[in-house]
């Protein structure tokens, strides 16, 4: 027999026919070390195929794994899983010289659908039960006598029917496929089960039909192909093979799902990296407005960035926004809390250590953060937490763009970006000895002073909107209006710890919130008490009492300690605070040097 061009054209005798005339010549093959995830996106890719070939570094073949083993595995294993530990490995192969009828009976006897084509351990196809069905030779009746086991050991529906379009062979898989036994179809015309059956196309245009997909019950989706069957040039009937590809289709419809997910997740970056930028930054204030163009006309530059402001004036939102306006916007960006690591820690964080530099430490050592921002940016929260001995070392980096790691005797070389902030007066900490002078110098090349919230009220109303939008979104309410009251309450409390403050009371109120907007009852205690309208005026006096005294014991308490420690450090741990805490205290309180 041979084949032309998808029909099936039978001579006169049967004729030796090499396995490699008829074979798959563009078998997909795969590394078994590969995934799941990765050969099933092969098979929807080339959906001609429906295995995969899993071979060595040496691509000589270990294993094959086909889509109904797919089916099987997903019920219990994932989609990173290598094809190592779930393909089969008992595998027949065959010569591409070798007789087709010899290789039809191996696959008869051996009870399998396919037969991988190796000649000197090279891979050259594969031959499967669709091929033997697209070229066989014999006549109708030896076909269906000859190939019936074959029929009914693949995995596809057969249906052959005559020229009188009566059904002559129904498979176990067709029964299945279609909920139709072979006993209520089998010699009657296929048109009384499926009027539109596409095997009648075939036979009465006399054209091939290829991977038509369709849904002949709810439920199930079936790639059917069809091609009329020829005998010394008459059409005697046609054949058909429908493919059961529902788990395909759902994989794919999952693919397709992930993709989009995935592509969301990039979308909900993008937006991210937006509102981290200049233009998301919006303000009506002149002074914000000015530490915005200033911090937008240094984003470019190399040089090192100072930010001065109170805590939670958005110092670190700044420091982002230079970094994705800059042209490091596609290198890293590392953000390191100095105030928030143990002294003891933060050498070893921030220039990284060599293995066996000190006890504890990680085989082959540690990078520090100077050496993750290469190409980046280093941003230093709280710089002036830094001891006067990692001060000097800090200096010595940023001057000579090297680092040495603990224990390391060689430098590496760096090209990173510098951007420092404080909510400390330095020039105060330079005067007092507690702050190198030089260093202050080199990282106050550029100085913004971002100011605090209570200097720009006029943006809390955005900024109230902004944070409820977000913290709706974030907890499933639908929390879209504020009251006027309640906004102006919010806009006249002085919020001393500034935008995180405000942003962490608009969470509170949302996720407390079951309404659709804002109202004054819904404030924190103490932004209702300043602006209480009840006519309460002595408790209110006796709270700015008990307030004033408050003060005055921590003041007492933070000057005492003060006088009695040789640091700040020290004072911190007596006083049970963390160090920022303990600054911010001194600052907020009045505090001078000279005092103590």
């Amino acid at each position: 027999m041979k084949q032309l061009d998808g029909y099936f054209v039978f001579p006169g005798k049967q004729q030796y026919v090499p396995v490699e005339s008829i074979m798959n010549e563009q078998p997909i093959i795969i590394n078994k070390n590969n995934s799941m995830f990765d050969a099933l996106r092969l098979i929807l890719e080339f959906r001609e195929n429906d295995e995969v070939l899993c071979v060595d570094h040496n691509n000589n073949l270990q294993g094959i794994l086909t889509i109904n083993d797919f089916s099987k595995h997903l019920e219990k294993e994932e989609l990173d899983t290598p094809l190592e530990k779930v393909m089969r490995t008992t595998l027949w192969t065959i010569d591409p010289k070798e007789d087709v009828r010899n290789a039809r009976d191996l696959m008869i006897m051996k009870d399998i659908g396919r037969l991988p084509v190796v000649y000197n351990k090279e891979i050259l196809g594969v031959l499967t039960t669709k091929n033997l069905l697209n070229s066989y030779y014999s006549d109708l009746e030896d076909l269906v006598k000859s190939t019936e086991i074959v029929f009914d050991a693949i995995h596809e529906g057969v249906c052959i029917i005559d020229k009188n379009e009566v059904v002559r062979y129904w498979n176990e898989n067709a029964e299945k496929l279609y909920g139709v036994k072979a006993q209520d179809i089998l010699e009657k015309k296929i048109s009384d089960k499926f009027p539109n059956a596409l095997l009648l196309e075939a036979l009465r245009t006399e054209q091939p039909l290829r991977n038509k997909k369709h849904e002949p019950r709810e439920g199930k989706i079936v790639n059917l192909s069809a091609i009329p069957i020829i005998i010394d040039g008459e059409v005697i009937g046609a054949i058909s093979t429908d493919r059961d590809i529902t788990e395909v289709e759902k994989l794919q419809s999952e693919l397709k799902e992930t993709k989009k997910k995935l592509q969301d997740l990039e979308n909900v970056v993008k937006d991210s990296s937006k509102e981290t930028s200049f233009s998301g930054i919006p303000t009506n204030n002149k002074a914000y407005s000015m530490a915005l163009k200033m911090a937008s006309k240094v984003a470019n530059e190399k040089v090192t960035v100072l930010l001065t402001g109170e805590t939670g004036v958005g110092k670190g939102l700044f420091a982002e926004a230079i970094h994705n306006e800059s042209d490091r916007q596609n290198n890293p960006f590392i953000a390191v809390n100095c105030g928030a690591i143990p002294e003891n820690l933060l050498e070893s964080e921030l220039f990284g250590y060599e293995e066996g530099s000190f006890t504890g430490s990680k085989k082959g050592g540690k990078p520090g953060k100077f050496e993750l921002a290469e190409s980046g940016t280093l941003f230093l929260d709280e710089i002036d937490s830094l001891s006067l001995d990692l001060q000097v070392k800090l200096l010595k980096s940023i001057e000579e763009m090297k680092v040495y790691r603990i224990g390391g005797t060689s430098p590496k070389k760096l090209d990173v970006r510098l951007i420092a902030a404080t909510n400390n007066n330095l020039e105060n900490m330079v005067k007092e000895g507690r702050f190198r002078k030089d260093l202050y110098y080199r990282i106050n090349v550029v100085n913004i002073e971002i100011p605090p919230l209570r200097k720009r009220k006029e943006d809390i109303p955005a900024l109230v909107k902004t944070f409820a939008k977000e913290f709706s979104k974030l907890h499933g309410k639908k929390v879209d209006k504020v009251e006027p009251q309640a906004l102006e309450s919010l806009v006249n409390y002085s919020w001393p710890g500034n935008v995180r403050e405000l942003r962490n009371a608009i969470e509170r109120i949302i996720v407390l919130n079951n309404d659709d907007a804002i109202e004054f009852e819904d404030l924190p205690q103490f932004v209702k008490e300043k602006n209480s309208y009840t006519p309460q005026q002595s408790e209110s006096d006796d709270l700015k009492s008990l307030s004033k005294a408050i003060e005055e014991t921590e003041r007492a308490t933070i000057k005492k300690t003060l006088k009695a420690t040789k640091s700040r450090t020290e004072a911190a741990e007596i006083l049970g605070i963390p160090r920022s805490t303990l600054y911010y205290k001194i600052k907020q309180l009045g505090l001078h040097l000279q005092d103590l």
